[in-house]
């Protein structure tokens, strides 16, 4: 059987495609030091906070402020430290995500 070479070349790249596509919906989306920030505080907790903030605050602004606050709550009692806003908002809106996931 004899198949030519542009077709080769094709089959190629769209495994490739394919492959890349792949990895990137199994690779981590956060920078890496937010990761460990993430680890450290416990992915459970900064989902719990969400799950919270859905079912006691009515807006969407008020929950964002919220969850953003009582993150920074917890980094500062777990680390020993308040988290900047810019990375605590990071975190929420991945936390987010996560949430959308798992109920969504």
């Amino acid at each position: 059987m004899n198949v030519p070479i542009n077709d080769w070349i094709i089959v190629i790249a769209g495994a490739l495609g394919w492959l890349v596509w792949g990895l990137q919906k199994i690779a981590p989306n956060l920078p890496s030091n937010v990761q460990k920030i993430i680890k450290k505080l416990s992915q459970q907790e900064i989902i719990e906070i969400i799950i919270w903030v859905n079912e006691n605050c009515d807006t969407p602004e008020h929950r964002r402020e919220t969850a953003v606050q009582l993150l920074q709550e917890l980094a500062e009692k777990k680390l020993g430290f308040k988290l900047p806003t810019s990375i605590a908002n990071l975190i929420v809106e991945w936390a987010v995500q996560q949430y959308k996931r798992l109920h969504g």
